[in-house]
This record gives structure tokens, sequence and C-alpha cells, in this order.
């Protein structure tokens, strides 16, 4: 099946080319645009869409078969919701808590989501601080998710949609003067991460 058969919309998009692969000397340079700085790590993830994922194939066996920057995910065996992720080079996995009377073996779906936006804001400064020669010693970045009404809801009967809500709080170590720290912060804002979130999102998907 070609890539542009079978999506909902029947338009076929157009994949957009593969970034090329930039030296970390390149990548360092830009440093006035983050999401140039850091696209050779942090592309945008595409649902292509919900295949049989029965076979259980090993890291080894699917890491000539993923394109760059697609993940596989496919029932664990090891719990009723219990997910395998694999890149096609490591491989983690996603449940549901015990809470829910499930498993735990893994972070929730909105956990990675929180997880990837977290990396890529610690990645994304760390990157920037060590281009500059600046002290930062670490970064610690928590972030967490909610969901809350939206701020122009105007319905007295309060029936109004909801917004994703992730908050982060970013802790920056080492001997950093005040100027670092605002450039720093301004620079969390901007990594590729971030921008995906922040920005707008199309989910395609297609079943095979």
């Amino acid at each position: 099946m070609e890539r542009g058969a079978g999506w909902r919309d029947g338009s076929g998009p157009t994949m957009p080319a593969s970034p090329a692969t930039h030296s970390s000397e390149q990548q360092l340079a830009e440093t006035t645009d983050c999401y140039t700085m850091t696209a050779a790590w942090c592309g945008r993830w595409r649902v292509l869409g919900l295949a049989d994922c029965s076979d259980s194939s090993s890291v080894e066996d699917v890491a000539g078969s993923l394109a760059p920057g697609t993940v596989r995910v496919s029932d664990a065996g090891t719990g009723a919701l219990s997910q395998t992720i694999t890149n096609g080079r490591d491989e983690w996995t996603a449940d549901e808590p015990a809470s829910h009377g499930e498993g735990d073996r893994g972070p929730t779906p909105y956990e990675l989501l929180s997880g990837s936006l977290g990396a890529c804001v610690a990645i994304t400064v760390r990157m920037y601080a060590d281009r500059k020669g600046w002290p930062l010693d670490n970064i610690i970045v928590e972030v967490s998710h909610v969901r809350v009404h939206a701020d122009d809801c105007d319905d007295p009967d309060g029936n109004c949609g909801k917004v994703d809500v992730f908050r982060k709080l970013v802790e920056l170590q080492g001997d950093l003067d005040e100027a670092q720290r605002a450039r720093l912060a301004q620079i969390a804002d901007r990594c590729p991460a971030h921008r995906t979130l922040a920005g707008s999102i199309r989910i395609e998907t297609r079943f095979v």
C-alpha cells in the first residue's frame, strides 16, 4: 500500500521530506533558532495508524523497518493494557496505574507525553548553555498535566469544553547570573516539543 493511500479525507497528504542531518557544530551554531538546533533529535511524532500487533517482535527485528521519527506500539503480553513501545533502537513500556486495576508496569500515556516535553526542555536548555559556555550544573524539569475549563467559558450552567494544560517547573542549578537565567527561561519555551504542543496539531489516522 502506498503511503498516501487510505487516508480518511482521501487527499493522500504529501509526506514531508526528512530533515537534512547536520553536524554537531552546525546544530550548536543555530543559537537563535532552537527548532533548527534540535531538529536532528526531536522530530514530530506522526500517528500512521493501528495495525495488528499480535506479533511481539524484538527491537532487533524492527530496527530496520521503522522510519526515523516513527515508533511502534504493541501489546506487551504482560497485562491487560500494558504496551511495548519501540523506535527500533530502544524499548519501553506504557501501562495504567494499579489504582485503575492495572499492572502499573510503566508510565501512563499522559506521563510519557509530559516526560517528552520535560526531556525536550532539558535537552534544549543544556545544548544552549553548553554552546554559550555558561555554568549550568544541572537542570531539573517537572511537568504535570491537567484538564481545566476554558477561560472564556460563559455558560452559566458550566457546560463548557476543557483545555489541556501542561505545567512546567524548571530549576536551573549553577552559578548563573540573572541575565543568563532569563535567557535560558526563554530558550526553555522554544524547544520543539513545546512548540508542537502549543501550536496547531493534526492527527491523521489510517487502518492497514
